[in-house]
């Protein structure tokens, strides 16, 4: 028998209680597993994302305005109505991939969050060089 199960043994006949019986190394190995567990859960939670806005009256507006100047067919213009809207789609989420923010229209929030109007238009007018949106 080991000295502190004798000790503990020894204790418990004089009536006394043991609350306390493990060995240092079974104290450290247990820290070290809740350290361990608490570290697995951080990693696996997903953090919050940030929000963002965007003015997508105002960018969708002026892009409307300047296909209007231009007295373009029918068909001619909404193929361009299409392709901006699809290439404002593909900004928005390239964006809030690499910003790991959650975009959302501008009149919706209050207050809180980053606008990130500007930099949407400003990948827009790089992508369609013919539609003047940067104003």
């Amino acid at each position: 028998m080991s000295n502190l199960f004798k000790k503990s043994k020894y204790l418990f006949e004089q009536g006394k209680i043991i609350l306390f019986s493990m060995t240092v190394s079974e104290i450290i190995a247990g820290m070290l597993g809740a350290v361990i567990i608490l570290f697995i859960l951080h990693i696996i939670e997903p953090q919050p994302k940030r929000m963002g806005t965007v003015n997508i009256t105002g960018i969708v507006n002026q892009f409307v305005k300047s296909q209007a100047k231009q007295d373009l067919p029918p068909k001619v213009l909404q193929q361009r109505v299409n392709d901006f809207g699809k290439q404002l789609q593909t900004v928005l989420d390239d964006i809030a991939r690499k910003q790991q923010v959650v975009l959302l229209v501008q009149e919706a929030v209050i207050s809180g969050s980053q606008d990130y109007t500007d930099e949407v238009k400003n990948r827009l007018s790089a992508v369609q060089p013919a539609t003047d949106i940067s104003k």
